[in-house]
């Protein structure tokens, strides 16, 4: 990924993987550059359901005409959810909606129907390689907006062992790369829908630059933030 959006920059893997190493060197003209970390972000609501969907997170379609991306609640059976949203969703397509949130598409029955009999929050039509419905986790809950990205990824940005590993090289660029987990929902749902935020993200001293990865299908989008704020890739690499 780094690569793909720097495509001089090597990385050579460490093998020593102790508490005081980074996880990759970064190189340019064989020359280091620095060192880079990564890390996992996720969230312990929904855990129960989130260990059901890291084995099955995809189901197929054959009465949607569309694929889908849904969203579970906290009190979601997925197995339900499994053997029936194909259904439940067609129903939905034929109200004509592209999307939609319980709370505030309840007056159509289809909609009322898949939130009270399986738990699906909101959900919204995509295009997945394979065709098929995503099924998401639970978040933590809030609107999808890019300021949120931040409030939810701070908490291990900030983490102890990623600022150790970085603040002990001497290398003036120190990397952390963090994987938004597929199954986070306001996080990752919002770094789907919406651009970096304008704001400098206040970056612990040990980092000096900050990269979120979310992968949705095929697609993966990537933000990057140093001193100078946020940007993607299109926008020019680290």
């Amino acid at each position: 990924m780094v690569r793909a959006v720097n495509p001089e920059l090597e990385l050579t893997f460490n093998m020593d993987q102790s508490t005081f190493i980074a996880d990759f060197s970064v190189f340019r003209s064989d020359e280091e550059t620095g060192v880079l970390e990564v890390t996992r972000f996720t969230d312990s609501s929904g855990e129960e359901i989130r260990s059901i969907l890291r084995k099955k997170w995809f189901v197929e379609r054959t009465l949607c005409k569309s694929d889908w991306l849904i969203h579970l609640d906290d009190n979601a059976k997925v197995n339900k959810v499994n053997e029936q949203v194909d259904q439940y969703l067609r129903q939905i397509e034929e109200t004509g909606l592209d999307d939609f949130f319980g709370p505030m598409h309840a007056k159509h029955e289809p909609v009322r129907r898949i939130w009270n009999d399986l738990r699906v929050e909101a959900g919204r039509k995509t295009q997945w390689k394979q065709s098929g419905i995503g099924i998401m986790a639970p978040s933590s809950g809030g609107w999808a907006d890019s300021e949120s990205v931040w409030g939810e990824v701070r908490s291990e940005v900030y983490k102890s062992d990623n600022r150790n590993k970085l603040g002990r090289s001497n290398d003036s660029n120190r990397h952390l790369f963090v994987v938004i987990d597929g199954l986070q929902g306001l996080a990752y749902s919002s770094m789907t829908f919406c651009e970096p935020p304008r704001e400098i993200p206040d970056l612990p001293p040990e980092i000096t630059h900050l990269w979120l990865a979310a992968e949705e299908g095929a697609l993966v989008y990537v933000w990057l933030a140093d001193s100078d704020g946020w940007r993607t890739p299109t926008d020019g690499g680290i």
